[in-house]
C-alpha cells in the first residue's frame, strides 16, 4: 500500500522567516513519511530509534547521525524509552554556499546529493561541540545577523565532518592514542608536549599527519576541546570568566576571549549572559 507523503517547508514556521538555521531537541517518534525543502542534521543523543530513509531501514543509537537532504524521504520511530535526539535545520542556500566555500561549486554539493545516504558516528568531542552550537542557535533566533553567522559556521563544520568521513582511512595507533588521551585528560592539563612525548616520531611529522588525517592541526583540536568545556562552565551562573579561563588551562584572559569569539562569534561574557536571562 502506498503511503501519502507530506512536504515540510522551512518558512512554514513564521519564527523562521528571518533565520537560516533552527534547532529542536525531542524524545518522540515522527512517523509521518515526509521530505522538506531544507537540510536536516539528525543526531541521536540517547537511546535508539529506527530511521526509514528512501525506503531503507537504519537502526540508530547514541552519537549516530545523518544529514537528511531536501530530496530524501524519511520518518523514524523510537525504539527505547530513553530515546532523545536533536535535529538542526539549514536552508538549502546555506549548504550550497558552504559547499562552494570548501570545494569550488558545484562539486561537493553534487557529490553529497549523489550519495545513497550521509551518515556519521560522532565522537564525544564532536557531540559536545554540536550541542554547544545548539545553545547558540536558540539564542540567535531573534537576531538575523547572528543566526546567519551561526548557520555558516556550523554548516562548514558539519560539511567538513561528512566530507572527511567519505574519504576516511584507518587511523594509525599513535593517533588513536592521542585521541584517547585527549578524551581522558582534564581540559586544564591538555598540552601537546605531554600528548606526544611517548610517540616515536618528530613533532613536525605528528602535526603534519594529524592535520592530514583529522582535517585540522593538533593545537586546533585541543583548543576546540578546551573551548567546549569552557561553554559548559559558562552555563553555570557562578562561573567567572577568569576562573573558566584557568579551569581550561588558558593563562591569558585576552587570548581566551580572542579564541572564544573567533570560534563562537561572541565573547565568553556574551555567551554566559544568554544563560542568565
Amino acid at each position: 500500500m502506498q503511503v501519502d507523503k507530506v512536504t515540510l517547508v522551512f518558512d512554514a514556521n513564521p519564527l523562521r522567516t528571518r533565520c537560516d538555521i533552527d534547532y529542536h531537541r525531542r524524545d518522540l517518534s515522527f512517523s509521518v513519511l515526509h521530505d522538506h525543502d531544507y537540510w536536516e542534521f539528525f543526531a541521536v543523543i540517547r537511546g535508539k530509534c529506527t530511521h526509514y530513509i528512501n525506503n531503507k531501514q537504519y537502526v540508530m543509537q547514541s552519537n549516530d547521525c545523518v544529514f537528511i537532504r531536501p530530496a530524501d524521504v524519511h520518518y523514524f520511530t523510537k525504539d527505547s524509552s530513553d530515546f532523545d535526539y536533536i535535529n538542526i535545520l539549514f536552508r538549502d542556500c546555506v549548504v550550497r554556499a558552504g559547499c562552494g566555500y570548501l570545494i569550488p561549486p558545484p562539486t561537493l554539493y553534487n557529490e553529497l546529493l549523489g550519495k545513497a545516504i550521509l551518515t556519521y558516528k560522532l565522537n564525544h568531542a564532536q557531540s559536545e561541540h554540536i550541542l554547544n552550537y545548539c545553545s547558540l542557535i536558540l539564542a540567535s533566533l531573534n537576531d538575523t545577523q547572528h543566526n546567519r553567522f551561526i548557520a555558516r559556521m556550523l554548516c562548514a563544520y558539519l560539511l567538513e565532518m561528512f566530507e572527511y568521513n567519505e574519504s576516511a582511512v584507518s587511523l594509525p595507533d599513535w593517533l588513536n592514542s592521542i585521541l584517547v588521551a585527549i578524551n581522558k585528560t582534564p581540559a586544564a592539563e591538555l598540552n601537546i608536549n605531554d600528548l606526544i612525548k611517548d610517540i616515536p616520531y618528530s613533532h613536525q611529522y605528528i602535526n603534519r599527519r594529524f592535520k592530514q588525517l583529522m582535517g585540522k592541526p593538533l593545537i586546533t583540536y585541543i583548543n576546540e576541546v578546551k573551548l567546549n568545556h569552557a561553554c559548559e562552565l559558562l552555563q553555570k551562573n557562578n562561573a567567572s570568566i577568569l576562573d573558566t579561563c584557568n579551569d581550561i588551562g588558558f593563562y591569558s584572559v585576552s587570548h581566551f576571549n580572542h579564541l572564544f569569539k573567533q570560534y563562537y562569534g561572541m565573547s565568553p561574557k556574551q555567551y554566559q549572559k544568554q544563560f542568565r536571562q
